[in-house]
């Protein structure tokens, strides 16, 4: 389809589409975690079960900056493998915060 609008496309190969995935992901992470740094606010927690049967927790942070603009952001969907106690949930919850540099300390409702 590229190539009837540009003869001369030439499409990126898997492998080149994956690494610059991944190093995008991992430079949108590092300046997500720089944003977060210092910042209080709150999480939104969701889990879900699909129809395939796999259950699936979502994590979004919500703060506000001192002039009340508000900030939602989602900071992790993970598949859940463990058992649906509240320990599991927690253990989930606390490596989503963490790999965010997130603590307890920032979350203040």
């Amino acid at each position: 389809m590229m190539k009837i609008h540009n003869p001369q496309f030439e499409p990126m190969g898997t492998y080149r589409l994956g690494t610059l995935l991944s190093e995008t992901f991992a430079s949108v992470q590092l300046s997500l975690r720089s944003i977060l740094a210092g910042t209080q606010g709150a999480i939104a927690t969701d889990g879900w079960t699909s129809s395939a049967g796999h259950t699936y927790y979502g994590f979004t942070y919500h703060w506000v900056e001192p002039d009340w603009k508000l900030h939602s952001v989602p900071i992790g969907i993970s598949q859940h493998l463990g058992t649906s106690l509240a320990v599991d949930h927690v253990r989930v919850f606390e490596s989503e915060l963490a790999k965010h540099g997130l603590t307890y300390a920032n979350i203040v409702a």
